[in-house]
């Protein structure tokens, strides 16, 4: 479901208008989402305020875009679960539930699991009874029984890795790791202030009204961060080729916190405090984000133009970072498919969880790995593109051409075009189905 969004950007704005649009979209339904949640539990609205930070993290930065739209699909599930009443399941009430769980399903498995695993958790905690959890629970079983066929046939194409987790309890629980997981978008000590300043809202709420116990808290959402946060703690950092498994959670589990903990009091004027500083965290990322585009990207359009039409091209990008504490430039020689088509040395259509797979998986001649260790590339990879996108400084340009024997096609900016030598490429192994 998660593709819906930037392919809807595709129709209103064209291909490279796509993913602006896309995100833009994900990033109206999570935050209107979030108010839904913190409306419909009768939060103060502040609260919500406060809570739409954790948009900025790097779930964001790192273009999980089907995680972001399992949020909303979750808050949904969630909402339908309150509002269900316990005793006789009609049809319509299980069609219902059945068609959120797809909802689920369809938008992030991971999100799915989750969503099971708070309808026995929270069922539970509001005593439902046995038979009513397995009522709901066989609405599901259909969708758990596709998930029982697909996981296998993923992991048969190749779909897994090993699982990795933090070497130390530092590596996940210091404060550092902590701002990382929370929001992790940005160099500097922006995040780290908000975070600051978020927990401290956070604390004086809690503080100010700890004489009125429980009343000023929303149990079922504080039990729903606990949640949260338990996923963020125990899961493995890395598991079946999913990035950040545990860490994802985090500022799911934040953002709910804030609108399940008492909200601080003072007079009308402190409603705005959180508005001015998330209107100025958002005007500083905006700068920082324009500044990136401005000065990271110089070269790219005459790389395009000068390519022709579909090509195989190899990737290689040394752009060293100084604003995202991630890589965004890591996939950016993909405009070269969207632009003019062709294939390339890495693609997402290799992994079976991709909405396009390659019919056959592709055999690889060339070294892998190279859009992250592009410093591995060596003079026989490149003989089997008919172009080569190299970004980075001078250096990197100098040994493009000395080390791998590349012919510049552009000359200017940090993202440049190359060629093997004539009469160096090679043919591919085989060719490629899709």
């Amino acid at each position: 479901m998660g593709y819906l969004l930037p392919g809807l950007g595709w129709l209103l704005g064209g291909p490279f208008a796509a993913g602006r649009i896309g995100f833009l979209l994900a990033a109206w339904l999570w935050v209107g989402a979030l108010h839904t949640l913190n409306a419909n539990r009768q939060r103060p609205a502040v609260s919500a305020t406060v809570a739409s930070v954790f948009l900025f993290s790097h779930v964001l930065y790192w273009g999980f875009l089907s995680f972001l739209a399992g949020w909303v699909a979750f808050i949904a599930w969630f909402l339908l679960h309150d509002r269900m009443p316990a005793g006789r399941l009609t049809w319509r009430r299980a069609i219902l539930f059945f068609a959120a769980g797809a909802l689920l399903y369809l938008t992030h498995v991971l999100w799915f699991l989750f969503g099971v695993g708070w309808l026995v958790v929270d069922g539970l905690r509001r005593r439902l009874g046995v038979r009513e959890l397995l009522r709901r629970a066989l609405c599901l079983v259909p969708i758990g029984a596709l998930a029982a066929v697909w996981f296998p046939s993923i992991v048969h194409r190749g779909f897994t890795s090993a699982t990795h987790w933090p070497p130390t309890f530092a590596a996940r629980f210091s404060p550092a790791s902590i701002a990382d997981a929370a929001l992790g978008g940005i160099r500097g000590p922006l995040e780290p202030a908000l975070l600051l300043g978020v927990l401290l809202w956070i604390g004086i709420g809690i503080w100010q009204q700890r004489r009125a116990g429980r009343a000023v808290w929303d149990g079922r959402l504080l039990l729903l961060a606990t949640l949260y946060f338990a996923a963020w703690a125990i899961l493995p950092s890395k598991a079946n080729n999913t990035l950040y498994f545990a860490e994802r959670w985090l500022p799911c589990a934040l953002a709910t916190l804030v609108i399940a903990a008492p909200a601080p009091r003072g007079g009308s004027g402190l409603r705005f405090v959180p508005a001015l500083g998330l209107t100025l965290f958002m005007a500083g990322t905006t700068l920082l984000w324009h500044a990136a585009e401005r000065t990271s990207l110089t070269g790219i359009d005459e790389v395009l133009a000068s390519l022709r039409e579909r090509p195989r091209v190899l990737g290689l990008s040394f752009v060293q970072n100084r604003i995202f504490k991630g890589d965004p430039y890591l996939q950016t020689f993909a405009w070269a498919q969207v632009a003019r088509g062709g294939e390339l040395n890495f693609s997402f259509a290799d992994f079976a969880v991709a909405l396009v797979v390659y019919r056959e998986p592709r055999r690889f001649d060339w070294t892998l790995g190279l859009e992250w260790n592009p410093e591995w590339a060596r003079p026989a990879d490149t003989r089997l593109f008919d172009a080569v996108i190299v970004s980075g400084d001078e250096w990197v340009h100098a040994w493009a051409q000395q080390a791998l024997g590349l012919e510049p096609v552009t000359t200017g900016g940090i993202w440049r075009l190359y060629r093997p030598a004539p009469g160096r490429r090679q043919p591919w192994a085989q060719p490629s189905n899709r």
